[in-house]
């Protein structure tokens, strides 16, 4: 025997025996495994503990988020692409005229006399309905300005664009569409109603303007504009801003005139809360008068509890800021067009 080897002890078997049984677990089934000895109180035995399980439903989930997430995608997509080939149109091509027995386009400064209720496209914006004994003229149109003017007759217009897209002109007034449905009608040259539907309108004349919003309707004549009015107002509360209107034209109308301050407070009396457009029309043209009755329908039905209390103040004095911050109150902006999504049908 060399020197290496030695003789097994009883203790070299029994770790050979240790090491035999720990290698036939690696070939062995489950079922020829060893018991596992039991575990100490309170502790899961190991044959308790449960494998991890294969749950197909949080892969199912996946799928359904990604689906959805795909045709959100896609969606958003072919609006994009469908508003852009809505809002784009080639510079001085003619728009499409129907059901007129002669005339099938109308081209740039090109006239159409309606002797019969015409349908004319306004571009790929919107629609035009020309009332029987009308006249329009195509002034200019291409991608982001169409302009039309109104000779004589009626029209009505829904558009479903960006603000200043579309705007009809008569004379020197220009009725700015900012994405709405409205009806123009001209009982004289220069002379007439605009009536919104929908939507918002902006009427200027030599540098005043006028924002028209959706149930209201506004005259003008020859040198000026009235002030909006509520299709639903009172008929003393029309006369009444008429007649104001006729003193402040003339001058006659000042903040601390005796006539002039029961004159508003009669309106006051009148004005109900739809009616609020129209006392901020005249106070935003005339802001002199905030310091007098006519603020206090603001106050109630516009402003918010802790408005600036020095609001009144500056409005007064004209600061833009103050007349603004009581614009941005109202529930609806005149930008808002994307809201007016029926016009666009």
């Amino acid at each position: 025997m060399s020197q290496s080897e030695r003789p097994l002890t009883q203790e070299d078997a029994q770790w050979l025996d240790a090491l035999h049984q720990s290698l036939r677990c690696f070939a062995a089934t489950p079922a020829e495994l060893p018991a596992l000895p039991a575990s100490p109180v309170g502790h899961p035995s190991p044959q308790a503990i449960a494998a991890p399980r294969f749950r197909p439903w949080r892969r199912q989930r996946t799928r359904v988020w990604l689906s959805v997430s795909a045709i959100a995608i896609f969606c958003f997509l072919m609006l994009g692409a469908w508003l852009f080939a809505r809002l784009s149109w080639p510079a001085n091509q003619a728009w499409a005229i129907h059901n007129h027995p002669e005339q099938a386009m109308l081209a740039v400064q090109q006239t159409v006399s309606a002797d019969r209720e015409l349908a004319i496209d306004i571009a790929g914006i919107g629609a035009l309905t020309l009332a029987p004994n009308s006249e329009i003229t195509l002034l200019e149109t291409g991608s982001m300005r169409h302009r039309i003017s109104l000779q004589r007759g009626q029209l009505r217009a829904r558009v479903w664009a960006p603000p200043n897209y579309f705007a009809v002109q008569v004379g020197a007034f220009e009725m700015i569409d900012l994405g709405c449905d409205f009806s123009l009608k001209l009982h004289a040259p220069e002379q007439g109603l605009v009536h919104v539907r929908s939507g918002w309108v902006m009427v200027r004349h030599q540098g005043t303007e006028a924002l028209l919003p959706s149930e209201h309707r506004l005259h003008f004549s020859a040198d000026r504009f009235g002030f909006p009015v509520h299709e639903r107002a009172k008929p003393a509360l029309v006369s009444l801003l008429e007649e104001l209107q006729e003193r402040l034209s003339r001058g006659a109308c000042h903040a601390t005139d005796d006539v002039c301050l029961d004159l508003q407070q009669d309106l006051v009396a009148q004005v109900q809360s739809s009616d609020v457009v129209s006392v901020l029309s005249i106070l935003t043209r005339h802001p002199a008068l905030a310091q007098g009755p006519l603020f206090d329908p603001i106050q109630r039905w516009l402003l918010p509890m802790n408005f600036p209390r020095d609001l009144q103040t500056r409005w007064s004095t004209g600061d833009q800021s103050a007349i603004g911050y009581a614009w941005k109150q109202l529930p609806r902006q005149p930008k808002a067009w994307w809201w007016n999504w029926r016009d666009a049908f």
